[in-house]
């Protein structure tokens, strides 16, 4: 195979992810105000907390702000070794519509956050209810806007994707990987016109969801040993006949997951086994991101011109792939700068965790196996 012809072919790789980051990112909107919130029924909030002792206290303060005519926080402390307990019990002193949980040891077989999750769910009042993570940062608009789009669709599972803040060079370099993978390569039309689980997605740091559907899909019951909800549980739900959606939530939430290069590391590790680096579809995304955003880059620097040229017009739609992913929803332009090193990073982060699945070696996350 000659070198123009693979330059030709890493062109069209790229140009798969860029047609379908177009469509995609018309279809991937945020939600529209409410227009009433008078006529919003009650919402549970529903926060799994393990060593958040940096982070609760400001979660929970942006959420007290919110414009929801009716809802209940409930925190469950999930076994931590710092003061997340006592925060939580600080705060709820002076507004009592905060509840703290204390959470039960961990039973075999289950997954942290899901175990955690799955208890605040059988303590919810209302017949509506929303998991966010304790380092999601909700604007005061964010409940009833995602209340009122949930309600007024057909959907069993709403999720929403926040800003991600980052400060790391890694962080910038590959956590907007997220919107890349999300809108250059799940097919929306399909997501939204079939229930195949296949083509489900979701964010685990917002779920909204009903009582009746969690009940009937067994929620996070039935991913209990996953570490990746942002995929099993739109999957679990889609499964029992459920329609799930996702909308773009940077302009109402915000979140900064890691803070060193390390928590980056380990971070996307946990679960990569179960996303892009799961068994179907480790082999082809590997061949997609190199391919097409990286192979170019060596091609570049062949003698031939047309295949100098050809190579150049691969990275330039890789590079307008990342912009169209990056730049509508907050994210890092530095961080696009490292476009190439973050495909690299990624597809690393998907066979390293393979090879630790395969020696037996665990990734441990707040001071437990995973």
């Amino acid at each position: 195979m000659t070198a123009e012809i693979i330059a030709w072919i890493c062109i069209g790789v790229a140009a798969i992810a860029f047609i379908s980051a177009l469509f995609n990112t018309i279809a991937f909107r945020p939600p529209s105000e409410c227009p009433d919130l008078r006529a919003l029924p009650p919402l549970s909030v529903l926060i799994p907390a393990r060593n958040e002792a940096g982070s609760i206290e400001h979660c929970l303060a942006a959420l007290l702000k919110s414009d929801h005519p009716d809802f209940e926080i409930l925190v469950l402390d999930d076994n931590s070794e710092d003061a997340t307990p006592q925060i939580i019990d600080e705060v709820s002193t002076t507004h009592p519509q905060v509840r703290r949980l204390t959470g039960s040891s961990l039973e075999p077989g289950w997954n942290g956050k899901q175990f955690a999750c799955w208890q605040l769910a059988r303590a919810a009042k209302h017949e509506h209810f929303v998991f966010i993570d304790a380092d999601v940062r909700l604007k005061p608009d964010a409940l009833s806007t995602a209340h009122h789009l949930f309600l007024t669709q057909d959907i069993g599972l709403l999720s929403g994707f926040p800003r991600q803040i980052t400060g790391t060079w890694m962080e910038k370099a590959l956590i907007p990987m997220i919107n890349f993978v999300l809108l250059g390569f799940l097919p929306f039309i399909m997501m939204r016109k079939t229930r195949i689980p296949g083509f489900s997605a979701g964010c685990g740091q917002f779920f909204l969801t009903s009582r009746s559907a969690y009940s009937d899909t067994r929620g996070h019951q039935a991913i209990q040993s996953s570490a990746h909800d942002g995929v099993k549980l739109p999957r679990a739900y889609r499964a029992a006949g459920f329609r799930t959606d996702v909308c773009d939530f940077s302009k109402h939430a915000s979140v900064r997951m890691y803070h060193s290069v390390a928590e980056v590391w380990r971070g996307l590790m946990k679960n990569a086994t179960e996303g892009i680096g799961a068994k179907p579809s480790i082999l082809p995304m590997t061949f997609l991101l190199i391919v097409g955003h990286v192979l170019p880059w060596a091609l570049l620097w062949t003698d031939d011109p047309v295949v100098t040229t050809l190579a150049a017009l691969g990275i330039v739609i890789s590079y307008a792939t990342r912009l169209i992913t990056t730049l509508p929803y907050g994210l890092s332009l530095t961080g696009a700068l490292f476009h190439p090193i973050g495909v690299v990073l990624l597809i690393a982060i998907q066979w390293w965790a393979w090879v630790e699945k395969l020696t037996g070696r665990n990734t441990t996350w707040k001071g437990r196996p995973v």
